[in-house]
């Protein structure tokens, strides 16, 4: 510890757990965007095994399967910026929120402030309801998808992340 800083062994420890419970709660939301991303991508493989379909089938099908990418591309948007476009102006999400909170309390030594808590436990709970989401998307949409697809290959899902 610095010497010039009256600062306690509780304080150090109370700045390593909550660094360490927002490296957690990053890493579950790295998840949650690779899981939108490999849903992503089945999605499109699916498309291209449909257009062995008879064409009623096939046109029922396409329209869930883009509905549902679109769903997915908005909801994915919400946990990381999309890539660099000319408009620099992009409001952070989820991801880039815990990132600067993790710098904002691991930087300085100091004990985290009462509104950089506060935050860690808002940012937990965005991170939930966000796996929530995702988790609804599996149980209730993808089964509507399958159940079209007859004997085509259908999709599977294995989730990690438990809200």
């Amino acid at each position: 510890p610095d010497p010039r800083l009256e600062l306690t062994v509780d304080d150090y420890l109370e700045q390593y757990e909550t660094a360490n419970s927002l490296v957690i709660l990053l890493s579950k939301t790295n998840e949650l965007i690779n899981n939108y991303d490999h849903l992503s991508a089945q999605l499109d493989a699916l498309k291209l095994n449909a257009k062995t379909m008879e064409e009623v089938e096939q046109e029922d099908l396409m329209q869930k399967i883009t509905a549902l990418q679109d769903q997915l591309k908005e909801e994915r948007a919400q946990l990381t910026r999309p890539p660099p476009s000319m408009s620099y102006r992009q409001k952070p999400r989820l991801r880039e929120e815990i990132l600067s909170l993790i710098y904002a309390v691991d930087g300085p030594e100091a004990k985290p402030t009462l509104s950089q808590s506060d935050r860690r436990v808002s940012l937990q709970t965005e991170t939930n309801e966000a796996a929530q989401r995702l988790n609804r998307i599996v149980v209730e949409e993808l089964p509507k998808i399958n159940t079209l697809m007859g004997t085509i290959p259908r999709i599977g899902v294995k989730l990690n992340i438990k809200p």
